[in-house]
């Protein structure tokens, strides 16, 4: 696994069988509602642009409101391939 840090927020993913799996993005929490989840996102689309990515979309804690969620990783043109509001989504942008 490998990991992009910044002293605002932390994503990590891997590659497996020529896939790359977003594993999780965190902001922290001074940070949230301020565009940096987006920011973090565009740094790792443009890092694998052209690759298929998967992802599990679940929210970080009970301030995470799921619908908004889904809707980021949507923007990002990813959609929905399984899941349900108790154990989050698989997404996939392919």
């Amino acid at each position: 696994m490998a990991t992009i840090k910044t002293k605002k927020y932390s994503l990590s993913y891997s590659i497996e069988g020529g896939i790359v799996c977003l594993n999780l993005i965190s902001v922290i929490d001074s940070e949230r509602g301020k565009g940096i989840g987006r920011k973090a996102m565009n740094r790792f689309m443009k890092k694998f642009e052209g690759k298929d990515i998967e992802l599990h979309a679940y929210p970080q804690d009970e301030k995470t409101d799921l619908k908004k969620l889904l809707c980021f990783y949507e923007s990002f043109g990813f959609r929905v391939t399984c899941g349900d509001d108790s154990f989050g989504f698989e997404m996939k942008n392919y």
